[in-house]
């Protein structure tokens, strides 16, 4: 049980820093938490790996019997990890703290909002889902809709719908110009990017671009 329940919080631990990687990348910054997070993920693995090790020897050693072969290596290297861990603790707590006030300061909540808010933007490519509701992303970022809803409106100036919208036009005007353009028609295009209809894609794309999705196709083709 331990052993499947280490492997368990190094997977989580692979997949929440990968997904951090990716919003990095998005915004071309670096983070010395997501560094700390990294280094210690490593050792973590090293440390499981070293377990499974001398546990397996232990176990062919003894005809599938535990004993103290086991016992005290890993203990040993298990509190050396916990050692560690207290010695970054208390060398550099600002890793921790930060944390906490990014968290309670109001300006660094949107702005821990806005980053995860673009990883699904940018990267996952959310807005291509033709029925997301404010509810269901909302869910994803684990806000309540109105903070959501308060979050999109104060730092982009406009409403949900509106913000999706948004994205919608501008990766259309990205499939526009690309040699993608020329195999499909404009509804299929704007199916793709998450529009229900011909109708809402041709009035939001004028609206937000000033011309129709037709002539702007004529004018970078």
């Amino acid at each position: 049980m331990y052993l499947l329940f280490t492997i368990t919080i190094t997977v989580k631990l692979l997949k929440f820093i990968n997904s951090n990687s990716q919003v990095e990348s998005t915004q071309n910054k670096k983070t010395k938490k997501n560094k700390w997070l990294k280094t210690f993920t490593l050792v973590y693995l090293i440390l499981l790996c070293f377990n499974l090790i001398i546990y397996s020897v232990d176990l062919i050693l003894h005809n599938g019997i535990e004993s103290n072969f086991y016992l005290y290596p890993t203990l040993i290297v298990n509190v050396g990890f916990i050692y560690w861990i207290g010695y970054i603790g208390f060398t550099k707590p600002n890793l921790i703290i930060d944390e906490i006030k990014s968290k309670s300061n109001p300006n660094n909540k949107s702005s821990f909002i806005e980053e995860k808010l673009l990883y699904l933007i940018e990267v996952c490519e959310i807005y291509k889902n033709p029925t997301l509701s404010l509810f269901e992303l909302s869910k994803k970022l684990q806000l309540s809709t109105k903070e959501l809803s308060k979050h999109i409106n104060e730092t982009h100036q406009m409403n949900f719908s509106e913000y999706l919208n948004y994205h919608r036009v501008h990766k259309i005007k990205e499939l526009l110009v690309s040699s993608k353009a020329k195999k499909y028609t404009l509804v299929t295009l704007a199916t793709e990017v998450g529009f229900s209809s011909k109708s809402s894609f041709n009035a939001e794309f004028k609206k937000i671009t000033g011309t129709t999705p037709s002539k702007y196709r004529k004018e970078h083709m």
